[in-house]
């Protein structure tokens, strides 16, 4: 599975070369620290007020990766980047004036404001967020469209990315590693039993979007830096090691949008389809898929269930890369 994974995120930064202004495709080109959504999500957040965010949205930014390694599946860790980037600022210290001041700067910034969030004029760099149906104070993260703008533009033509992924898929690679379904009984996930020997699969979406996440004013990018040279050894593997408490965050994902996946082989008989199909439930690379077409042949083609763009990839942005 790492080698389709490694496939995949590198076919899906040439999609978006292109549209970097990157013109010469024999150039290899690499998604920063990427990593595959598997299963993918739904990219159907609601807008919210002015002055408010989803809690979905803020969780999907604010909450830091489980790994800040490239070519593997995303997992979420337990770990708020805007509480370790506050503790990190109260445990910096420095015999520097100018830094002194920038440090103090800081974490007022990422103070949580007195004052209700319900009644309260919002401070800069800051939101409201509902947790429990409760009005609570945020860290703000921007996005560089909505789920709802980003599908608005692509269905009037103003967004028009379209592309297509193909994976080759070696011999000896297992179905287990393609499809799943949910068993009934344990409500787990687990593989389709099936023999096919898949040639290859191809991922065609009618468009894919790369949807930037910056944090708001309470972060300081050149603290991190400057700062992090106070810590002691102990503290700063601590925050910046490889399972640090600032060790990545997630700076961007990918969507992809009208998903439709199709699996290539030399041929499926009655007895390969009906193992597919028994379960109304079917994941393909991660994607919830339904049927296109069931019928004996050369390919079996499986279309995206969600009406939703899906995140299919993540964008990690390691912190200190220093040190």
């Amino acid at each position: 599975m790492p080698a389709i994974i490694q496939q995949y995120l590198s076919q899906l930064d040439k999609l978006f070369a292109t549209q970097r202004g990157h013109a010469d495709k024999s150039k290899s080109f690499k998604l920063s620290s990427a990593q595959l959504v598997m299963p993918t999500l739904s990219w159907d957040w609601p807008p919210a007020s002015v002055g408010m965010m989803q809690i979905n949205a803020f969780k999907f930014a604010d909450t830091m990766p489980v790994s800040s390694a490239a070519g593997q599946t995303y997992q979420a860790s337990a770990d708020s980047f805007s509480q370790n980037y506050r503790n990190f600022l109260n445990l910096a210290q420095t015999s520097s004036g100018p830094l002194k001041k920038m440090i103090r700067k800081a974490r007022k910034k990422i103070a949580v404001p007195k004052g209700s969030p319900a009644n309260e004029e919002t401070p800069d760099g800051w939101t409201v967020v509902k947790i429990n149906n409760l009005s609570r104070w945020r860290p703000i993260w921007t996005y560089s469209d909505s789920a709802f703008e980003w599908q608005q533009k692509v269905e009037s033509g103003s967004i028009n990315n379209p592309g297509t992924i193909v994976l080759p898929l070696k011999k000896g690679v297992k179905t287990a590693e393609l499809l799943s379904t949910t068993d009934d009984a344990s409500k787990t996930r687990q593989a389709i039993d099936s023999n096919i020997n898949f040639q290859k699969v191809v991922i065609k979406a009618k468009s894919w979007g790369q949807i930037s996440i910056t944090p708001g004013s309470w972060y300081d990018s050149s603290i991190i830096s400057l700062a992090s040279s106070s810590l002691s050894a102990q503290l700063y593997k601590q925050f910046f090691g490889p399972d640090g408490l600032l060790a990545s965050r997630v700076s961007s994902f990918y969507v992809a949008y009208q998903v439709e996946i199709t699996f290539f082989t030399q041929g499926m008989n009655q007895s390969d389809i009906k193992n597919l199909y028994q379960s109304s439930d079917i994941q393909a690379l991660g994607v919830s898929v339904k049927p296109k077409q069931i019928e004996a042949g050369d390919r079996l083609e499986l279309v995206a269930v969600s009406p939703d763009p899906v995140i299919v990839a993540v964008g990690i942005e390691p912190m200190n890369r220093g040190g």
